[in-house]
């Protein structure tokens, strides 16, 4: 069963608690562990909400909590949602890897997903093959969605499941960097997605692109192995 509770200025708890058989919790948090994992009886929690979930089983040495973030709809469904550790929270990775192995569970390589937007098509093919090749197929399983401006890259954001990591150029037709930086920083749910910015644009465009709040700024011409390198920064500690 999985029971919300929530009041003004107290944390949102989400219960949960597991069968007897140590399979289905050993399978639920192999998905967590992956990437994100679904509580199929929660309604009324908004995509973004942080909450403190707690897990209950004889498998268990006691009720165990960690925090999540709500990512959406559970995978397939209206009801319930998906949730995920805030990528941030690497000690909370740490430690649900421990439980994960005390049950006889395998810890497979997290998910990320990477927006790039970008408007010149070779670009796009270098910079996707980079995001693809950021981790090694035992590190982690990575998905490189890409669109076209700004525009295009809000409307993505707006839909289940959110990238991870937004690579964007500065300059493009219909909404610029600029905007859609300026835009996900507005919005709960992407005000803390890590941003890298790949232009040519020079020291006063970047002053503008870092006091938005981008997480990295590359300039054109790039080396590849430096956008790995970035990546890797914002995300390797959860691979």
């Amino acid at each position: 069963m999985v029971l919300p509770t929530a009041a003004p200025s107290v944390t949102l708890i989400l219960r949960v608690d597991f069968p007897p058989d140590v399979a289905v919790l050993r399978a639920w948090l192999e998905r967590l562990h992956a990437g994100e994992a679904d509580l199929p009886r929660v309604r009324g929690v908004l995509t973004g909400a942080v909450a403190t979930l707690e897990l209950r089983s004889a498998h268990l040495p006691g009720p165990v909590t960690v925090d999540v973030e709500v990512l959406g709809h559970a995978r397939g469904s209206q009801e319930g949602v998906a949730v995920r550790i805030p990528l941030q929270r690497a000690a909370d990775y740490v430690h649900l890897r421990t439980l994960l192995e005390s049950v006889g569970g395998v810890a497979r390589p997290p998910s990320f997903r990477m927006l790039l937007v970008e408007d010149n098509p070779h670009i796009v093919q270098m910079f996707s093959h980079a995001l693809r090749k950021t981790f090694g197929p035992k590190e982690a399983d990575v998905t490189v969605e890409a669109v076209g401006n700004g525009l295009e890259a809000m409307e993505r954001l707006e839909v289940d499941p959110a990238p991870d990591l937004v690579v964007t150029d500065l300059y493009m037709p219909v909404m610029d960097g600029f905007h859609l930086v300026e835009k996900m920083r507005l919005l709960e749910r992407t005000r803390d997605t890590p941003v890298i910015v790949i232009s040519a644009a020079g020291e006063d465009a970047e002053s503008r692109a870092r006091q938005l709040g981008v997480s990295a700024f590359l300039h054109k011409p790039v080396q590849l192995a430096a956008i790995v390198d970035a990546v890797r920064r914002l995300l390797a500690s959860h691979a």
